[in-house]
């Protein structure tokens, strides 16, 4: 019988220590944090328009490469014709009556270049056709008959310019030392027209058909 005390003391020490932890008085448990979660998987990319292919841009030659379309109608100041020409060319003379003359003009391609050799000596200055071409047409009021050169000819044909046969000329002259000339001649209401292209066939090979293109072209007024 004498153990009860015993036992109740120990049962009045272990209440108050239930009571306490029922109570929160004892120590706090940190509960764990939640770990994050990291995403390991590579975004898909959003899709990208394809660009249109860009159009191939078609080459651009010189008139001397191949014949171009003659674009740009020109009328001599003294009115009495009209003639169509390449685009981008400079109309470098454009003359009206003068003497005997009644009209003259000069078109020249954006590369022509002409080298004229004043130092040589010699009966004639040397004249190298570099690049491009040098058109004219010169009109006077003395019609003329052939012969239409003295000598140079390399061949000789016929055009029809405006509906009249003309005389055509593949020729050199004495100063030509680079290049070659055409010419071609048409008599018509009392006065006498000279066409004319200077060139280089080697570095110009469409001179000879942009020249009969421009006379297919040419229309009195």
């Amino acid at each position: 019988m004498r153990h009860r005390p015993l036992l109740a003391f120990g049962i009045a020490v272990v209440a108050p220590v239930i009571l306490a932890a029922c109570d929160g008085g004892g120590p706090s448990v940190t509960p764990s944090p939640t770990p994050t979660v990291v995403s390991t998987a590579t975004p898909t990319p959003a899709p990208t328009a394809t660009p249109a292919p860009s159009p191939t841009p078609e080459p651009v030659l010189s008139p001397c490469e191949a014949v171009p379309a003659l674009p740009t109608a020109f009328t001599d100041q003294a009115n009495l014709y009209s003639i169509s020409l390449p685009d981008g060319w400079a109309v470098v003379t454009d003359e009206g009556p003068m003497g005997v003359q009644v009209s003259r003009m000069i078109v020249e391609s954006p590369d022509f270049s002409v080298f004229i050799d004043e130092a040589e000596e010699g009966p004639f200055t040397p004249i190298y056709y570099e690049t491009g071409a040098n058109f004219a047409i010169h009109a006077t009021n003395i019609e003329q008959s052939p012969p239409y050169h003295l000598g140079g000819v390399i061949s000789e044909s016929e055009v029809t310019i405006d509906g009249t046969a003309a005389p055509y000329h593949v020729f050199l002259e004495p100063s030509t030392w680079a290049g070659q000339l055409l010419d071609a001649h048409l008599n018509h209401g009392g006065n006498h027209y000279n066409f004319s292209l200077a060139y280089n066939p080697e570095t110009c090979p469409a001179g000879e058909g942009l020249f009969r293109a421009m006379l297919d072209s040419f229309q009195f007024n």
